[in-house]
């Protein structure tokens, strides 16, 4: 079975689409996006010739997707047996064991530094002072409110 050739879009297509996907309204901008002069841009366009090499680096370094770049169009792909397929749950369980574990860390350092607070007397003698006009209730064995 014989696949259909896609038909890439001109340099000038390609300049409209990097306006619409950065909200550029000026070719001044886009050659400034891409560090180029204007004078380049404009030859490119011209010629309907463009840096196709210059402009796929581009594309990856700003996480670009060639398809809607190139074709204007938005290709969907899922391989079966994708090794990636999961990587996104696989980096936020991580992320959130690692926030978890921290927020674990956080909490004992503050319990640490509230007994070592609640042992200065002063500290003691003011949080007396504060349950005896706030009547609030405290649990000196565990360090919390009740």
């Amino acid at each position: 079975m014989r696949r259909k050739k896609r038909k890439l879009q001109s340099a000038t297509g390609i300049i409209n689409q990097l306006k619409h996907m950065f909200k550029l309204n000026t070719d001044l901008e886009v050659a400034n996006l891409l560090g180029v002069s204007p004078t380049t841009l404009s030859t490119w366009k011209y010629r309907n010739s463009i840096d196709y090499k210059m402009i796929i680096a581009f594309a990856d370094e700003h996480l670009i997707d060639l398809n809607k770049l190139f074709l204007n169009k938005e290709i969907h792909v899922r391989l079966a047996n994708d090794p990636f397929e999961n990587l996104i749950d696989v980096i936020s369980e991580a992320v959130e064991q690692r926030i978890s574990s921290r927020l674990e860390e956080i909490k004992a350092t503050n319990v640490l530094v509230f007994d070592l607070l609640f042992e200065n007397e002063e500290v003691r003698r003011r949080i007396e002072e504060v349950k005896s006009i706030t009547r609030v209730n405290y649990d000196d064995t565990k360090g919390q409110l009740l």
